[in-house]
């Protein structure tokens, strides 16, 4: 097995019930050595409402934006680079000495071998307790084309492997550092786009 012992953990229950990108990322960013709290990082995060336009429910994309509020357990969330934009706009005001990229596009192996057993925990899209996802709610984005949304979509932090399991920092309801099946978790992990996000220092 392949562990990442020292990030620390962040419970993201009761607080931030749809916090799980933010908490994640500050649970990395405590780990980089950069000192921010979890309402610190959300003050810096995008965030937009859907609202009821002519009869059509209107939003912005959560490729840019979190939909609703970290604080409101009835929002949605957001995906890798709204993530790793406010990591950098936090960064550059800053003078941090850290850089979030976007590794979306490797697999779940290569992300292990490039990162984790590096030594880089790794952001990671999946579900909440692996529980299948489903369409939800579906809104107009702002050029017109219609978005919905992929429910039970959930941010941990990768921090290791074994030979049956992903390892994560899991910030869902206190769960701690928890195993769970690699079949499952790369299922879980194309159904919510296959995004993922590291942070790099330098």
């Amino acid at each position: 097995m392949k562990m990442l012992n020292t990030v620390p953990y962040i419970n993201q229950m009761p607080k931030w019930p749809t916090g799980c990108e933010s908490v994640s990322t500050v649970m990395l960013l405590d780990y980089c050595g950069i000192s921010i709290g979890v309402d610190e990082f959300i003050s810096y995060l995008p965030t937009s409402d859907l609202m009821i336009h002519d009869q059509k429910l209107i939003g912005q994309s959560p490729f840019e934006y979190f939909i609703g509020s970290p604080y409101d357990p009835d929002s949605y969330g957001c995906y890798a680079d709204v993530i790793v934009n406010t990591v950098n706009k936090i960064a550059s005001e800053k003078g941090l000495p850290v850089k979030a990229i976007d590794i979306s596009e490797l697999s779940t192996a290569d992300i292990i071998e490039r990162y984790v057993k590096c030594g880089i925990p790794v952001l990671y899209w999946a579900t909440i307790d692996l529980k299948p996802s489903y369409p939800g709610t579906t809104w107009t984005l702002p050029d017109g084309t219609s978005f919905t949304w992929i429910n039970n979509e959930h941010c941990m932090l990768l921090v290791g492997v074994s030979d049956t399991e992903y390892w994560f920092n899991d910030p869902w309801d206190n769960h701690g550092v928890i195993g769970y099946p690699k079949n499952i978790v790369e299922m879980r992990h194309l159904e919510m786009r296959s995004m993922a996000a590291a942070i790099l220092k330098f």
